[in-house]
């Protein structure tokens, strides 16, 4: 029975949606293995807690000082990689079946694709990816499975179908300030960013979630994902955060997925894919939820707006949309901006950008102009003089 397991790599393992992905794997230990993980190296006790447990034979850890230390702890007992090139040492490994993208941010990229390129099963998490480099794995779209319970959805509606869609809906859920005014925007401090009304998450896609950057980057990668035009993405609100998302076909037809706001739902889908595995995860209680609601997107979320201005032009574009964003937002979870700031930040580093536009950028462009928006990001704040103490 053991040789019929799914042997899983899982990059991003001390996350929150890495650490979701290992409480699936305990709950389907005889369908599923962890073969190896990897991290950037923030949390060094969870990782070795994750080996112990999960008796993982190969590790990655991003920062290099870290894989030192970790190495030291482990006396030689596992291998440990270092770097980006440990990360596609892992990936590429003979041993594994599917790759769980869940590391943050554009790290995650090239991992991801050399994974793909080898036509690795991956269960994709890691939305940066396909924001930045859509167009490269355009090749590789039928490999990849979403995770996140968006695109999730909109994977297990279209599943068989995907010639007739005409629409893509997104819900999202409004976060903490769906309702506060944009004049208020000014005082929210990160304790307010941080809760969010309905999902537990990384402090990342948390903050993305209050701006609704997280919708915008999702807008992206569902252009590419689906391969459909951008102009047929909508996105609603939905607080109760139970229809996940919603397709629309030629005939008018519209499906929608349900269930609890719980990502071990799409996780599990994503590594028994295409099969569905009996479980015990909570099962919706339609009575007892009442009524959905659905709104459209206040203005004030000027995210929106942005993302179908960076499809429109293309090239480097979503890109530069990404890095700014990312280090924007590493600048308010460090209270050095103002919450209010980072869309505007994001806003002026498009506006910045003078070069000529790149149709399919290449690995190293990527690289550049990532690097270059987020220069972009420090030097606009201190110019604006948005940095305070």
């Amino acid at each position: 029975m053991k040789d019929l397991k799914k042997r899983i790599c899982l990059l991003g393992s001390t996350g929150s949606i890495g650490i979701q992905v290992t409480d699936v794997v305990s709950k389907f230990s005889d369908r599923l293995e962890l073969v190896s993980i990897a991290s950037y190296g923030k949390n060094i006790n969870l990782v070795l807690e994750q080996i112990n447990r999960f008796g993982v034979k190969k590790v990655a850890i991003f920062n290099e000082n870290e894989a030192l230390k970790l190495k030291s702890l482990l006396n030689n007992k596992v291998q440990v990689l270092s770097g980006l090139e440990g990360l596609i040492q892992l990936v590429l490994d003979e041993e594994v079946d599917i790759v769980v993208s869940a590391i943050v941010g554009f790290i995650g990229l090239i991992p991801t694709y050399e994974a793909a390129k080898n036509f690795k099963r991956i269960a994709l998490v890691n939305k940066e990816s396909i924001v930045v480099g859509g167009h490269l794995f355009r090749p590789y779209l039928s490999n990849i499975v979403p995770v996140d319970s968006e695109h999730s959805a909109i994977f297990q509606c279209v599943d068989g179908k995907r010639q007739y869609l005409k629409e893509i809906v997104l819900t999202a859920s409004g976060g903490p300030f769906f309702k506060v005014p944009y004049e208020q925007w000014e005082n929210i401090t990160l304790r307010d960013a941080l809760n969010h009304p309905v999902w537990k998450m990384g402090s990342k896609i948390t903050i993305d979630s209050a701006t609704l950057m997280n919708k915008a980057l999702e807008i992206i990668e569902a252009h590419f994902l689906f391969n459909i035009h951008y102009y047929d993405i909508k996105v609603v609100i939905h607080p109760e955060s139970i229809v996940h998302s919603l397709v629309v076909f030629r005939d008018g037809s519209y499906l929608a997925q349900l269930s609890l706001p719980d990502m071990r739902l799409p996780i599990l889908y994503a590594l028994s894919y295409p099969e569905r595995w009996d479980s015990d995860f909570e099962r919706l209680d339609l009575p007892k939820i009442g009524s959905l609601n659905f709104y459209e997107v206040p203005k004030k979320f000027r995210s929106i707006s942005l993302a179908y201005s960076v499809l429109s032009k293309g090239g480097v574009y979503p890109a530069i949309f990404n890095a700014a964003n990312e280090e924007a937002v590493n600048l308010f979870l460090n209270e050095k901006i103002k919450f209010i700031d980072i869309v505007p930040l994001v806003e002026d580093v498009l506006s910045s950008f003078s070069d000529n536009n790149i149709d399919n950028p290449n690995i190293d462009e990527l690289k550049y102009y990532d690097n270059w928006a987020r220069n972009m990001v420090i030097n606009l704040a201190i110019k604006s003089k948005m940095f305070y103490s």
